[in-house]
């Protein structure tokens, strides 16, 4: 994880350098009620790539786990909203969609 933060920079400060040792104190020149805000110098696919595998397996995994919890909810949630269809936005829906016909060839 800290591989990640070596490469952040603090806006409205001077940037650090890479060879700036990230272990030493830097105090911000700015007051402590502003505002902090954190960029990367390295594109997110690069920071991503520099975490070690581990890490990286368990993002996946989370992301994952978010992803499949989000369709079990989605319906349920739906339901708990009042925002099920009724018969009749199904027939409109069916209504709306274009018909396909298959076409034979002569040839």
């Amino acid at each position: 994880m800290a591989r990640l933060f070596r490469h952040l920079i603090v806006a409205r400060c001077v940037p650090l350098t890479f060879d700036h040792p990230l272990d030493s104190p830097v105090t911000p020149p700015y007051p402590d009620n502003d505002l902090l805000i954190l960029t990367s110098n390295m594109p997110l696919w690069t920071s991503y790539r520099s975490l070690s595998q581990r890490t990286r397996l368990i993002i996946g995994g989370g992301v994952m786990a978010y992803a499949v919890a989000g369709m079990f909810l989605s319906d349920k949630a739906e339901q708990a909203l009042g925002l099920v269809p009724t018969e009749q936005d199904k027939q409109r829906l069916n209504e709306a969609m274009p018909k396909i016909h298959a076409v034979d060839r002569e040839n």
